[in-house]
């Protein structure tokens, strides 16, 4: 079986959620993935386009979530987790998908990653991630 983990904002009570972005939820599954791309996006300290390259699409809906995470408390949570593993953790993230707790932003920010990696997240529960053809 193994460990399913996540990413949880402590202080916004957010989280995203490795399927959505073609990813599973073992620690190896998500390694090089999409979801390590969203939680760039999120942390991203400056998120103001000022060079090339930078990550802006020039949509304000979109825009909004470059950044939102940065400095704020950030863990990566295993369904194993156990209070005395880190205190200051709230033991009900352990529930992952079923904590009332927290919001799950993933919905919000795929078409942000869809955008910035130019392709599209398709089907239902775990999705796929399809590049989308050159001109």
């Amino acid at each position: 079986m193994g460990q399913y983990h996540m990413f949880y904002n402590l202080d916004k009570k957010e989280f995203i959620d490795p399927y959505k972005f073609d990813t599973g939820l073992k620690l190896w599954e998500q390694l090089n993935s999409h979801y390590l791309s969203a939680l760039h996006l999120l942390l991203c300290a400056c998120p103001h386009a000022r060079g090339g390259r930078d990550y802006h699409t020039g949509d304000p809906a979109l825009d909004q979530y470059i950044g939102r995470w940065a400095g704020d408390r950030i863990v990566l949570v295993g369904d194993y987790a156990e209070e005395t593993d880190h205190p200051e953790i709230p033991e009900n993230l352990q529930n992952l998908y079923y904590n009332e707790d927290y919001t799950n932003i993933s919905d919000d920010i795929l078409p942000l990653v869809e955008r910035v990696l130019d392709g599209t997240f398709n089907g239902i529960g775990w999705l796929s991630f399809t590049p989308n053809q050159p001109n």
